[in-house]
């Protein structure tokens, strides 16, 4: 159903389709090894959309003072404060709610992670790193 709504589409090419105009343009720089020719690489124009990455309410600075531990999980990273107050976040976007000295706090102290998924563990420490900058 799709694929014949695409090839009528294309057939008559692609009227309810508006796309944006492409250029290719080559590299004075990067010289393809196996032809000898300068790389070709495409581009096309910013689009007119603002794109923002959605965060939930920020939570206030220094709420993790009594952390207690937080631990990476299956889906996301709980952090869990010795006052019984608990956080959820579902990715690493979920970082940003915290603020700076919170933050820091979490660089301080090691995330737990079942030794099978490490590298999650170690995505949400660079991401951190990254955040505090």
């Amino acid at each position: 159903m799709a694929c014949d709504r695409l090839c009528k589409e294309a057939e008559k090419g692609f009227p309810r389709m508006k796309t944006a105009t492409s250029k290719v343009k080559k590299s004075k720089l990067i010289i393809e090894s196996f032809q000898g020719e300068n790389l070709k690489y495409v581009e096309w124009p910013a689009t007119d959309k603002l794109q923002q990455i959605p965060i939930g309410s920020r939570n206030l600075d220094r709420c993790l003072d009594d952390l207690d531990f937080w631990i990476q999980g299956l889906i996301g990273c709980l952090v869990k404060c010795k006052s019984g107050q608990t956080y959820s976040l579902f990715d690493t976007k979920g970082l940003l709610r915290f603020g700076k000295k919170d933050m820091k706090h979490l660089e301080r102290t090691q995330i737990l992670t079942d030794p099978i998924s490490e590298h999650e563990g170690k995505k949400w420490m660079t991401t951190l790193r990254l955040f505090i900058g």
